[in-house]
């Protein structure tokens, strides 16, 4: 391959990567009131108040890893949350890029603009949601995993449950892709993070399950959040990704699946890099 063309596209990235960090603080110090309301505040009150109350660390709301990376930041106050939330979306569209690399993509800067600038997920990116945190561990963990650091993805991957509960579907997801190709070394490690938050909970609460058993999203809390109808992220799709964006979810989706169903023919259905890209 070119070297030239190598070197202009990273030039091209990180000019993209630091005018949308430039960009996005801007807006972001710029912007009043919050789009998330009230959880947002919530959030950033757990971090703010961390070093002064440490328990808040452990709070399983708040959300344990994203009150304790947050915290510095949130020290200069509401607006240094919202600046750590820009860092991370910008990192996260970074490694986006390093995946679409590994994938031998075409037209890769482009997927930067597409994770920036993702309507709802730019509202996340000025406020002090958990969301952008969970997509930077979702995105690096899966980056690790095809750059073939399984264990190094593992471990952070076994982390993300405490930045949003969602995670546990995840690590199933990575559990998944390590049993097909045989990751036996990696796959201890995908309980770190509960192992690691366990004991620390445990000596605090005098309960070394309290992971489990203080969880706000047990099955009596349906009773207080309600729950939602199954197509409701196909209903609200325009206004979370876009018109644009939801275009090319459709069309790149189904080009996708025809082109992979043509190689398992060839391939039958032995683990490959396309296979462990499909269910990342």
């Amino acid at each position: 391959m070119n070297p030239l063309k190598i070197n202009s596209e990273k030039y091209l990235v990180f000019a993209l990567l630091v005018l949308s960090l430039v960009y996005w603080i801007i807006i972001s110090l710029l912007s009043e009131g919050n789009p998330m309301r009230a959880e947002a505040y919530q959030h950033y009150m757990f971090s703010r108040y961390s070093f002064q109350y440490p328990e808040l660390l452990l709070h399983h709301w708040g959300k344990p890893v994203y009150t304790l990376l947050s915290a510095p930041f949130s020290q200069f106050g509401y607006e240094g949350a919202k600046i750590f939330s820009v860092i991370i979306g910008i990192l996260t569209a970074y490694f986006s890029w390093r995946i679409a690399k590994l994938a031998r993509l075409n037209y890769r800067p482009v997927i930067v603009l597409l994770v920036i600038f993702t309507p709802y997920y730019a509202l996340l990116m000025i406020s002090s949601m958990t969301e952008t945190l969970f997509s930077f561990f979702l995105i690096f963990s899966i980056f690790l995993y095809l750059d073939k650091r399984p264990v190094w993805a593992a471990i952070l991957i076994s982390f993300v449950p405490f930045v949003r509960s969602e995670g546990y579907a995840v690590i199933l997801a990575f559990l998944l892709v390590m049993l097909l190709n045989k990751k036996w070394k990696a796959l201890p490690f995908l309980f770190t993070g509960i192992v690691i938050y366990s004991i620390i909970g445990g000596f605090y609460f005098d309960d070394f399950l309290w992971v489990f058993t203080q969880s706000p999203y047990n099955p009596n809390g349906v009773e207080f959040y309600g729950t939602g109808e199954f197509l409701f992220y196909f209903k609200n799709s325009k206004i979370i990704f876009g018109d644009l964006i939801r275009f090319l979810i459709v069309a790149g989706t189904i080009f996708f699946l025809v082109k992979y169903s043509m190689g398992l023919i060839k391939k039958a259905l032995f683990p490959s890099f396309t296979t462990d890209l499909l269910i990342l």
